[in-house]
């Protein structure tokens, strides 16, 4: 589990699997649950979920090797202001593949704050 503290910047990383695309990058919105302890139960509950950052999933800018499908991509995600330092809270990874809805797909990690 990561531990950070409010406002620090974290750098997540990831692998591209094949999905760059520079001419409409899909992205990634990375959520949390704002009451320490709790963990998302269902879609809706990650679909009103405060936003902590929202990422390009995989472009020149974002992958320093984007020919390369096992080279990881980064992205920077700041740690809310608003959480309370000795707890933790759950994240999700919330990946929209296409534009139109049909495949989204999630992840989810803690952080401790500390």
């Amino acid at each position: 589990m990561a531990e950070a503290k409010p406002g620090e910047t974290l750098i997540l990383s990831w692998t591209p699997n094949g999905h760059l695309n520079n001419a409409k990058p899909t992205k990634v919105d990375i959520l949390y649950y704002a009451e320490p302890g709790k963990e998302f139960g269902t879609y809706g509950e990650a679909q009103s979920a405060p936003k902590a950052a929202t990422l390009d999933f995989a472009t020149n800018a974002n992958c320093k090797k984007p020919e390369d499908a096992g080279h990881p991509c980064t992205g920077q995600l700041k740690v809310p202001d608003n959480l309370k330092p000795g707890n933790t809270y759950s994240f999700v990874w919330f990946w929209h593949f296409n534009s139109n809805g049909a495949e989204e797909y999630t992840t989810c990690f803690d952080i401790k704050i500390v």
